[in-house]
């Protein structure tokens, strides 16, 4: 029984945190969804500080001529043979158009619906 509790009090509360933190964001970034990308892409892990410059800087490119109010870039993790990106963006479209015009890869994309952290275990009573 305590158990149950403690796992609905645990899940409102994630929930709540969740909702809260969605009405802090810009209105426009409201209306955006956030999205994971996996990027296959071999050996990136090996990649030069140099060559994820210019990856970095032709996915700025791109992203300049596009609408920002539809899609925005937050980060990227390179590990051994993939690239996994966050983004913000209306829609997949606009990640896959993204991807075309910059020559990345797309292996998968992943809508993200929640974000926890070990700030979200942290609930004080």
């Amino acid at each position: 029984m305590k158990t149950s509790i403690f796992l609905f009090l645990g899940t409102f509360l994630v929930s709540f945190s969740v909702a809260h933190a969605q009405d802090k964001l810009p209105k426009k970034k409201r209306e955006l969804k956030m999205y994971l990308i996996e990027r296959d892409i071999p050996n990136a892990g090996q990649f030069s500080s140099e060559e994820l410059q210019s990856i970095s800087q032709t996915s700025c490119d791109v992203l300049d001529e596009m609408d920002p109010k539809e899609i925005k870039w937050i980060e990227s993790y390179v590990t051994d043979d993939k690239i996994y990106c966050r983004y913000w963006a209306k829609n997949e479209e606009l990640l896959r158009d993204h991807a075309e015009k910059g020559e990345f890869p797309i292996t998968k994309i992943i809508l993200i619906h929640n974000k926890i952290d070990s700030s979200t275990a942290d609930v004080k009573s």
